[in-house]
């Protein structure tokens, strides 16, 4: 099963209908929105809708952009995240992994501690990594892993996303933390 979490499409609302309202008056008058006036959260929506669509580069684009003008925001760990999802499905886990720290440091976002997680359990059957290298991974993946557990089982909110997978996201992370920590 190849469970990635990116951080789901969010839900028309009252505000996003106001948003709209407000770019399409815009658009009547001849003015328009620079970069710098986007809402960060415009910019983290369509950033996820290309993640959906496979269009790595264009989504990376637009968290770019929130990181850019928001950095430390519930905003920019989103960004974070899902630039992670992006670079890690081009193959570039690097610097996936550099965006998962970095929203992990920004609010403990928990989308990255399973994202992360995932990462380091892929590094540690790499044969490309010393044994003591992808024993690291292993142990830094089950610590990951059982925190999320924690907070999967908490009363803390859940994007839908991960309310509708819940029981095969318990289950990958079951699975990855009976595995013993000392064998690759």
């Amino acid at each position: 099963m190849s469970l990635v979490l990116a951080t789901p499409p969010r839900p028309f609302t009252h505000r996003a209908g106001l948003l709209l309202l407000v770019l399409l008056l815009a658009g009547m008058t001849g003015a328009g929105a620079s970069p710098a006036q986007e809402l960060p959260g415009v910019l983290v929506q369509q950033g996820e809708r290309y993640l959906a669509m496979g269009k790595y580069k264009a989504a990376l684009a637009r968290y770019a952009k929130v990181l850019q003008c928001c950095p430390d925001t519930a905003e920019a760990a989103e960004a974070h995240n899902d630039s992670g999802v992006a670079l890690s499905r081009l193959g570039r886990e690097a610097e996936a992994e550099t965006h998962y720290l970095a929203a992990l440091e920004i609010n403990r976002y928990p989308l990255a501690l399973y994202n992360l997680a995932r990462l380091y359990g892929r590094r540690s059957h790499d044969e490309q990594y010393s044994t003591a290298q992808r024993t690291v991974a292993r142990k830094r993946a089950q610590g990951l892993y059982a925190e999320f557990a924690r907070w999967l089982e908490s009363d803390a909110p859940k994007p839908p996303s991960v309310d509708y997978q819940r029981e095969a996201l318990l289950e990958d992370v079951r699975r990855a933390l009976s595995a013993p920590v000392d064998t690759p």
